[in-house]
């Protein structure tokens, strides 16, 4: 099947467990090879808003739908820190280019609203984290989203 056919790809041609494309000479992203449906996709990080683990899985959400690659987050989270992401908690990493708003309790508990109105709130051991990000960098420094 499909995920018999990634886990070819992943051990066998790859040198992690995370798949990307790059091209011989370019700087540009790294494309992600993901499945949606039983068909493998390649996807652009600047069109993924969230990503979120499932297991031995992650999610990556898009405008199109929800695609899955077998990846730890915290593969994700290195391969993609340059590209734009940031991590709210031990399962959710988001585009900075697709938070709508940050909104933070009486409890000075951070939650990003997303663009497509989903609220993630921001983990425990990332409230310290995020607080400086936000204090000193402003946090929201990327470009605009794509399409």
């Amino acid at each position: 099947g499909i995920r018999d056919l990634y886990g070819y790809w992943s051990s066998d041609v790859c040198s992690s467990d995370l798949l990307l494309l790059r091209g011989a000479e370019s700087a540009a992203a790294p494309r992600l090879i993901a499945e949606r449906d039983g068909v493998l996709h390649v996807l652009d990080p600047r069109d993924i808003e969230l990503i979120e683990t499932d297991g031995n899985y992650v999610n990556m959400h898009t405008r199109e739908g929800a695609y899955t690659m077998r990846s730890t987050m915290q593969a994700m989270e290195e391969s993609l820190a340059t590209h734009l992401f940031i991590r709210l908690s031990r399962s959710a990493m988001v585009n900075t280019a697709f938070i709508a708003r940050i909104e933070r309790d009486a409890d000075s508990v951070y939650s990003f609203v997303m663009r497509n109105g989903r609220t993630l709130k921001v983990g425990r051991s990332y409230r310290q984290p995020i607080a400086e990000l936000i204090r000193t960098q402003g946090l929201l420094t990327a470009a605009a989203p794509r399409g």
